[in-house]
């Protein structure tokens, strides 16, 4: 066996004792591992701020004749609806944000879910309205085309492992 092929051989050795045991080898260098590429998006998002007395009349009297909104247990100082095909969630309610001390209007959807478009019509036809305004929830996804149980997490803390299952199985 030729020096390189010898130094191959045992490259790859340390590489199958790597994967069968998780741990390092320090005889290991180079780029033997390829990082998987994530695709980075926005999964959730929770807006809240709070709307005057004006701004909740005028949006009130926009969502009863929009087309685009399904309004629900409306009164003076609540309202809930549903926009864009069901893809987004509004709540409006004055006493409870009262009570808990909390803004009182609140907006939930999936940006992925959403065209160009719609997110256009959702900042300046709802969210433009609120006062106050910041995100309660802002869920990152990071989507893997690769099979993730061919890597491992090194660490010197004990880990615990999860298994998230997708639609496909």
């Amino acid at each position: 066996m030729s020096k390189k092929n010898h130094s191959n051989h045992l490259q790859n050795k340390d590489l199958d004792n790597f994967s069968k045991t998780g741990y390092s080898n320090s005889r290991l260098s180079g780029n033997f591992f390829t990082t998987p590429q994530p695709e980075l998006s926005f999964d959730a998002m929770t807006i809240v701020g709070n709307l005057n007395k004006t701004n909740a009349k005028k949006l009130s009297d926009f969502m009863s004749t929009e087309p685009q909104i399904r309004l629900w247990d409306i009164l003076q100082t609540k309202f809930k609806a549903k926009a864009l095909q069901e893809k987004v969630y509004i709540e409006y309610d004055k006493v409870k944000a009262d009570s808990w001390d909390r803004r009182n209007m609140r907006v939930e959807f999936n940006p992925n879910k959403l065209t160009h478009e719609e997110m256009l019509w959702l900042k300046q036809n709802i969210i433009d309205y609120m006062e106050d305004d910041g995100f309660t929830r802002l869920d990152l996804a990071f989507d893997f085309e690769d099979d993730l149980s061919d890597y491992y997490a090194m660490t010197d803390k004990a880990v615990k492992k999860t298994i998230f299952y997708g639609r496909n199985g």
